[in-house]
């Protein structure tokens, strides 16, 4: 499955003081470990993260649902949220949200998500919403 992008008027917010959802990112597999680029901060402009929605879009039954972290630092991506898991198992049960993070993001930034664990599901298909305000 494809990994799908829909932001608002290109990322730019109108009233960049504003929080609103930056950012949705469909598509993404949680069976596998691996890095998904969520947002990056554009040119000029300075973004804090208020909150992040982990949605389950497709699954089947599992033990184990996907597990993984959000930032921008180096390989561990933890700066923002450490890990966390992305359940229950099935499609529309569950909902995973957090806004516990603190940093601030420069232009140019790549604010990630990390898949750390894979769910042990033949499938599980995540959507990704971002929340927050440009500066």
């Amino acid at each position: 499955m494809a990994v799908t992008r829909s932001s608002n008027t290109s990322g730019i917010i109108s009233n960049p003081s504003v929080i609103s959802k930056l950012v949705t990112i469909s598509g993404i597999d949680g069976t596998t470990p691996a890095t998904h680029t969520l947002y990056t901060v554009p040119v000029g402009n300075s973004m804090v993260v208020v909150g992040v929605t982990v949605r389950v879009t497709a699954a089947n039954t599992s033990s184990v649902s996907a597990q993984g972290s959000f930032g921008s630092n180096g390989t561990d991506l933890n700066n923002w949220s450490g890990i966390g898991t992305f359940g229950p198992y099935l499609i529309n049960t569950g909902i995973y949200t957090t806004s516990t993070g603190f940093a601030i993001y420069s232009a140019g930034d790549i604010f990630k998500l990390k898949i750390t664990t894979g769910g042990t599901a033949t499938t599980q298909t995540l959507a990704v919403d971002v929340f927050g305000y440009l500066f």
